[in-house]
């Protein structure tokens, strides 16, 4: 019998999840993660900048032992798309396979999953490396990244697992901001959530300061951030001044070998100034327990969140699962 394989748009992706069933999703994979239940190689960058391209594209493989699933993403950053506005940034597909026999279940739009695995991973160092109650979460960029943060840590923040009083989200663009905003409070009505024109009037007094931009230069000064703040960067070059990083109490990343190349902590580490002895632990190890989180409320955490597609992954089996079960998708066969 001949497998079928599922082709899924990137609509009949979202169609078929929502954000606070991605971010359990999420949490399950990193604990399985961190228990040795998953694998997971570095990525494979291939950089186009060096050739006149402001594009990179990275192919991420993983098995997920406790699923019986092996899967890649593929796809990268398009600065283009930045100029045109057509496209998102983010361009991605995933590709859900058998581990046994190579037999190909299904292929589907990512852009969207890599988004809502980012801010999946961002709520969830919330969960366990911010102060516990009424945090004031400021999300810096209101782009597809931006948005799934702020969706993400709203749908933790419902589902009970932390406490956010007010949410602020800035971009060079106040119209993006307006639109993340708006869609934000339509879904949490009651809920705080302020759009900010200026990024140091953004961050005075936050909790929480999430990155999501495609800055390639620091933009985020280290005297501006409380002495108690959990930062955390998902974008991939250096977004907060050095010596916020430097300054920290602890060290946290999601994938130690992803991390010394991509993201915050890159060049600190390519100088010498951050080793692997310096991380206070990888966050899959945090969830499962392995490693403690925030265990003092003074403390100064810095996160450096690059995103694994391992989360992507996990969260792309569950779609594919309810796409074969309602009949959504193209139905086709390689064999």
């Amino acid at each position: 019998m001949k497998t079928q394989t599922i082709l899924l748009t990137e609509e009949q992706v979202q169609s078929l999840m929502d954000w606070k069933t991605a971010v359990r999703i999420a949490e399950e994979l990193l604990r399985e993660q961190g228990n040795g239940n998953v694998l997971l190689p570095p990525e494979l960058l291939l950089s186009l900048r060096g050739r006149g391209l402001d594009s990179y594209l990275s192919a991420m493989p993983a098995y997920l032992e406790y699923l019986g699933l092996a899967g890649t993403k593929w796809g990268g950053g398009y600065g283009e798309n930045n100029k045109t506005g057509n496209l998102p940034y983010m361009m991605q597909v995933a590709i859900l396979s058998s581990p046994i026999t190579g037999e190909i279940y299904s292929i589907m739009g990512s852009t969207w999953l890599t988004t809502i695995k980012t801010g999946s991973e961002t709520a969830l160092s919330g969960k366990f490396l911010a102060k516990s109650d009424d945090l004031v979460v400021t999300v810096i960029g209101a782009g597809l990244q931006g948005r799934a943060s702020v969706r993400c840590w709203l749908a933790l923040d419902e589902l009970g697992d932390i406490s956010v009083q007010e949410l602020r989200v800035v971009d060079l663009n106040r119209q993006k901001s307006e639109k993340v905003a708006a869609e934000a409070r339509d879904a949490h009505p009651g809920k705080s959530i302020e759009v900010f024109d200026n990024v140091r009037e953004s961050v005075d007094g936050a909790h929480v300061v999430i990155t999501a931009t495609t800055a390639t230069e620091p933009f985020v000064d280290r005297a501006w951030l409380r002495d108690d703040v959990l930062i955390a960067s998902i974008g991939s070059f250096p977004e907060f001044d050095p010596q916020a990083i430097l300054d920290a109490d602890k060290l946290v990343v999601d994938n130690w070998e992803q991390n010394k190349h991509q993201g915050d902590f890159s060049k600190l580490i390519e100088e010498g100034k951050i080793a692997r002895d310096d991380i206070h632990g990888e966050l899959p190890e945090i969830v499962a327990g392995k490693v403690p989180g925030r265990e003092s409320s003074d403390e100064m955490i810095a996160a450096n969140l690059v995103g694994l597609a391992s989360v992507d992954l996990s969260i792309a089996w569950e779609v594919y699962r309810r796409a074969k079960a309602e009949g959504v998708g193209t139905i086709f066969s390689f064999l």
